[in-house]
């Protein structure tokens, strides 16, 4: 595998580099609309590059495990694109550099660092690094995690926010199913509403926000220097003030969406809109792009209202994956739903 440094940095195209080195790198991405920062903001456009300098250093070393943003992938596609006019190079040597860059910033491989199934869901969920949930109703089944009794849905909730707040953590990635198109847009409405309970509690921890915004880049720069100005003035005040109450509230909001729009933009979460008849029992399909990895569970709610988690035989996983799921993901009646804060839709079909 070639290496991302040497095709950004030491090989040559039409006797140059594509860029000097990793400052050259990020000074360019500096230009690019995804980054863009008021050439006359001197103090905004030093902390920009020097956020930005630390995530590609992170990327191009290898030790840490960052997620490749979908800002750097069209950022670094149009610099790309002014330096090599040869479409078909362009598209290799993009596809090369993301490839080298995943690698370096991924755990080790899946098989090497899972431990034996334990048959327990949570444990399963909690290893996986893809679920897919097909379900037409809301699902209650309770789980105990901690020794503590959760929903189903918090146990999600919960599993995007370690991922979310932990240094350390990839995030995994969520593909809802639902029958009616009307879910999907609960769904995220749902998912905005639980973050903002969250961030309640934790809007006060400036280290955590600064940490989504420097280090997980989920926070969007003007929403964090709001919140930097708010922190200002609530040190200033000791009373309290309405404004400053209006103000917290308003910036919750706005985390909470800048959250949500995260990752979908980033294809953490997706929804869909799926009219094939697959909503027979809600399932639950662990790594199912993944032969050999893939764990597939039915949830089935008995007369008394407890819901039943079952593990489907290897025999029945490796069916429902031919004919359903290999089927789903190609189906043009799966229509992806994006959350309503993107400002453009991805693909219609995916």
């Amino acid at each position: 595998m070639v290496d991302a440094n040497e095709l950004l940095f030491e090989r040559l195209f039409d006797g140059v580099p594509l860029f000097k080195n990793q400052l050259d790198l990020v000074t360019s991405l500096v230009s690019t609309p995804a980054y863009m920062v008021p050439s006359d903001d001197l103090d905004a456009r030093t902390k920009a590059i020097n956020r930005l300098k630390a995530y590609i250093s992170q990327l191009l070393s290898g030790n840490a495990n960052r997620l490749i943003t979908q800002d750097l992938r069209v950022s670094l596609s149009l610099l790309l694109a002014e330096r090599i006019k040869d479409k078909r190079q362009r598209e290799e040597l993009i596809l090369l550099i993301f490839e080298s860059m995943r690698r370096k910033s991924s755990i080790p491989s899946v098989k090497e660092v899972r431990q034996p199934s334990k048959n327990f869901f949570q444990n399963d969920i909690a290893e996986s690094s893809y679920i897919s949930i097909i379900t037409a109703t809301t699902i209650n089944a309770d789980l105990i995690k901690d020794d503590r009794k959760m929903s189903l849905t918090d146990f999600f909730l919960l599993d995007l926010y370690e991922s979310l707040f932990n240094k350390k953590s990839l995030y995994k990635q969520y593909r809802f199913n639902f029958p009616i198109r009307s879910d999907c847009e609960v769904f995220w409405l749902g998912l905005e509403s639980g973050l903002a309970k969250l961030l309640e509690q934790l809007f006060d921890n400036q280290n955590l926000i600064s940490f989504l915004h420097d280090y997980k880049f989920v926070i969007k720069s003007t929403t964090y220097n709001v919140y930097q100005k708010y922190q200002e003035l609530a040190a200033e005040i000791l009373t309290d003030d309405n404004r400053l109450f209006e103000i917290r509230q308003h910036l919750i909001r706005n985390i909470s969406k800048d959250m949500v729009e995260f990752l979908n933009r980033n294809e953490t979460i997706k929804t869909f809109h799926v009219e094939e008849p697959i909503y027979s029992i809600p399932l639950v399909a662990l790594d199912p792009n993944i032969p050999g990895l893939t764990k597939l569970y039915a949830l089935i709610e008995e007369e008394n209202r407890q819901i039943n988690i079952l593990k489907c035989s290897h025999e029945n996983m490796l069916l429902w994956r031919r004919f359903v799921w290999n089927q789903l993901i190609t189906s043009k009646k799966a229509r992806n739903i994006p959350c309503p804060y993107l400002e453009i839709a991805p693909d219609n079909y995916s």
